[in-house]
């Protein structure tokens, strides 16, 4: 697995509240209150199916995770 994308600032509703399959889908409150998203996503390499993570994030803990299976 690796760390594909982290937003911060202004963009961490507008990216977090994309609906699947192109993103996370997480509401606009529970958006609202991170600091920061991160994507984290399978590797080649990593055994079992494609995914992608979302971890929605405030003050270095995550407070939201959504795993959406493919790219």
């Amino acid at each position: 697995m690796y760390r594909a994308e982290v937003v911060s600032g202004n963009e961490v509703v507008a990216a977090a509240t994309i609906q699947r399959p192109l993103g996370p889908e997480f509401s606009s409150e529970l958006a609202g209150q991170a600091d920061c998203m991160e994507v984290w996503c399978s590797g080649m390499m990593d055994a079992g199916p494609d995914y992608c993570r979302f971890d929605l994030k405030k003050d270095g803990k995550v407070i939201a995770s959504k795993l959406i299976r493919g790219y």
